[in-house]
């Protein structure tokens, strides 16, 4: 916020400055009202949460694929990260030719929602309205399996 003020004093009139809509929630000037946003030539309107967690999904995407691909267990490795506005997707590749989907579904299902709810930030974020999918595919690169978060007990 303070950086926004400072941007408005320093700016000489012959270098007009026109904030974005992003700066202008960011710094609390525009708050709780629709933001037209225009992206592709397409506008839609977005509220002030649905921007900041949109953003906030991208950077993590972002931040996850820094580190892609990570092998997490002896047969699941995470390739990659996607986020589609609200959504963020884990991607897996289990090492194998066949894969339980109905068996996999239940028993990582149970443990994924157990530690996405168990983090404040995650469940704060589904309160909001993300949504958190993690999408299995067999060594094959055939998808198998979607399990997705959308709400915290």
């Amino acid at each position: 916020k303070r950086d926004f003020v400072n941007r408005v004093m320093v700016t000489p009139p012959q270098q007009m400055w026109f904030p974005n809509s992003v700066e202008l929630v960011e710094a609390n000037v525009l708050t709780g009202s629709d933001v037209f946003v225009t992206k592709d030539g397409e506008r839609r309107r977005e509220n002030a949460v649905e921007m900041r967690l949109r953003r906030n999904i991208a950077a993590t995407a972002e931040r996850l694929n820094a580190s892609m691909p990570r092998r997490l267990g002896a047969t699941t490795t995470m390739v990659r990260a996607s986020a589609s506005g609200t959504t963020l997707t884990h991607h897996y590749r289990i090492e194998a030719d066949l894969v339980d989907v109905e068996g996999t579904r239940r028993g990582i299902g149970r443990e994924l929602r157990r530690q996405t709810c168990s983090d404040v930030d995650m469940a704060l974020a589904i309160r909001e309205g993300a949504r958190f999918v993690h999408s299995y595919s067999d060594r094959r690169g055939r998808h198998a399996v979607d399990i997705a978060i959308t709400e915290c007990p």
